[in-house]
């Protein structure tokens, strides 16, 4: 073992002559041990925050989107669509329309989004599988039908029976005069209701395509964007790399986490915050670590004199002060740790925290631990130990020889 290990340790170890010293260090280690546990406890609620909101967009966006990159619609002609039929791995292609428009129930209205789709879109297996109430149907026999977010329908306070909801979009071929002639009004039964996130339950009727076509006065080519689900999962960037080339630059091509880059960044920017945050809090704890390397430097004066009398280097008495702090340091984290990943593996299994909100999804706060952070997390310990340490152990080799022999 390394003499300055070797001495680090023993130091560590040993009972210090001082009871306030013995104090001081029983706080630091505790004080570091809080501040890891901290770290990793909200560090993996961010990374389970990020997992269900995935898990919940994922139900609403396809595997892959395209969509255009300039305007509401592209014309989705014969030629586009067998490049995109010609690619091996895409097992549906469902087309949309989708835009803003005003629903109509009774005397109460709202803004809202319709969104219409081709019969397929139930093979997408997301959103078509969410129904709460009623069923996902398009049909029944000649005439359209909708299914309504459960936000829109408490919203307009709707019930599930032969009651029509009334949709209104501006008319496209007109100018708009601020009148009810310049709008396209066009009434439809509801066949269910689906529910999975308020953001989207609250916005989203959908209806078959051929309802928006004549509602927007779309041709039966101009398609908003078109969702589509691969045969395997794996071969998603393979297919997407493959689309862009194959569409070229007019048209986006998105994959999942694409499609909800915006919400995801943001998790991820709280995150970032909370790192830079906690960092600063080790610094502070860390500051503990600095007060009692130097109380311990001035204890052992006298030792740090006698190494010095035997030929020790001064780069060896600094590394003795150097590895005490790091001891004392990794004594925190150890412990942290256990108590961190104890209390994440309980709220797992058990989901003893609540969340306390009615309308949330879950009803525990979610974590998943993740071994990057627990390397973040020593990275920064190790950090700040360095650069509080490094101080006290040079004031170390100030001692007076004279004054302490």
């Amino acid at each position: 073992m390394n003499l300055s290990i070797f001495v680090a340790k023993k130091y560590f170890l040993s009972k210090k002559k001082n009871l306030f010293i013995n104090i001081i260090s029983f706080i630091t280690v505790l004080v570091i041990a809080l501040a890891t546990m901290a770290f990793i406890i909200l560090l993996s609620v961010f990374n389970g925050l990020e997992d269900v909101i995935k898990q919940q967009y994922n139900i609403l966006n396809p595997e892959l989107k395209i969509s255009p990159i300039k305007g509401k619609f592209f014309v989705y002609d014969d030629a586009t669509k067998k490049k995109i039929q010609s690619i091996k791995g895409i097992k549906v292609i469902s087309e949309a329309i989708e835009d803003d428009a005003v629903f109509r129930y009774k005397d109460r209205q709202m803004v809202g989004k319709i969104k219409g789709v081709t019969e397929n879109f139930i093979a997408l297996e997301g959103l078509a599988k969410q129904v709460r109430a009623g069923e996902f149907k398009l049909y029944q026999g000649d005439y359209a039908r909708a299914i309504i977010g459960l936000g829109v329908f408490q919203m307009l306070t709707m019930n599930m029976g032969d009651e029509i909801i009334e949709i209104w979009y501006p008319n496209r071929k007109e100018k708009i005069r601020m009148s009810e002639k310049d709008i396209v009004k066009l009434s439809v039964l509801p066949s269910g209701i689906f529910e999975v996130e308020y953001d989207h339950d609250g916005k989203y009727i959908i209806v078959p395509i051929e309802f928006t076509e004549d509602l927007m006065s779309y041709t039966i080519q101009e398609r908003s964007y078109l969702e589509l689900k691969l045969h395997d999962k794996k071969d998603i960037p393979k297919i997407q790399e493959i689309l862009k080339k194959t569409l070229g630059s007019n048209f986006l091509v998105e994959n999942q986490e694409e499609q909800q880059f915006e919400v995801l960044r943001a998790i991820r920017i709280e995150k970032l915050v909370t790192q830079i945050a906690l960092s600063f809090v080790f610094l502070i704890a860390c500051f503990n670590i600095f007060f009692l390397l130097t109380m311990i430097t001035i204890e052992k004066k006298k030792d740090i004199a006698i190494w010095q009398v035997l030929g020790a280097e001064k780069k060896f008495v600094q590394r003795v002060f150097i590895q005490q702090g790091m001891m004392i340091a990794l004594s925190g984290a150890i412990i942290g740790l256990i108590l961190g990943v104890s209390l994440c593996w309980l709220q797992k299994q058990f989901g003893y925290v609540r969340m306390g909100l009615t309308a949330s999804v879950i009803d525990a706060y979610p974590v998943r631990m993740d071994w990057l952070d627990f390397v973040f997390t020593f990275i920064t310990i190790l950090g700040c130990t360095m650069l509080v340490a490094y101080f006290p152990a040079k004031k170390a080799l100030k001692t007076d020889l004279r004054e302490n022999l």
